[in-house]
């Protein structure tokens, strides 16, 4: 009998530390599901404006596209623009695409009229940059300038910005 007590005295132990290390792995294939998933909705995000941005390009190439004598869309702002969406975070809502009359690629985002970020892209791949954020007690708060060319990252800067539209 004693056999018996010993074995229903040592059972619970196995079974607690078995049932810990389900609920490890459990919890680590959540993460990995969750890690999967953002980055499936990542690329989806990513494809989505690219293809945006070239039905919007496709729309705009010919000359005075808008009835009001504009011009085509520049070839050289659309590949910067390319590079800029592909260095843009994951994480980062997607902007409205479409092109200024001087065929520059523009990017918007926006909360809401008084909460908006735009970046025109260049042929040389500069980005001229304006934004408007609600401030603290009906104030306005502004930004505007223009950065070096597209290179491996988006400035800092910008990507500050973009952010302080959804703030």
């Amino acid at each position: 009998m004693s056999a018996c007590i010993d074995a229903v005295f040592v059972s619970p132990p196995r079974i607690f530390a078995v049932e810990n290390d389900a609920k490890e792995i459990d919890h680590r294939e959540a993460i990995i599901d969750e890690e999967m998933l953002n980055a499936v909705l990542s690329g989806a995000k990513l494809r989505s404006s690219l293809s945006a941005l070239a039905t919007v390009f496709v729309e705009c190439s010919v000359p005075d596209w808008d009835g009001y004598g504009a011009k085509p869309a520049n070839v050289s702002s659309l590949a910067y623009a390319f590079k800029f969406l592909k260095h843009l975070p994951p994480e980062f809502p997607e902007p409205d695409i479409s092109v200024d009359p001087d065929g520059e690629i523009a990017l918007e985002w926006h909360q809401s009229p008084r909460s908006v970020f735009s970046v025109s892209v260049s042929p040389l791949g500069e980005l001229t940059y304006a934004g408007l954020y609600s401030g603290l007690f009906g104030r306005r708060n502004k930004t505007h300038g223009v950065e070096t060319p597209v290179a491996d990252a988006i400035p800092v800067s910008i990507l500050e910005d973009i952010q302080r539209v959804y703030r």
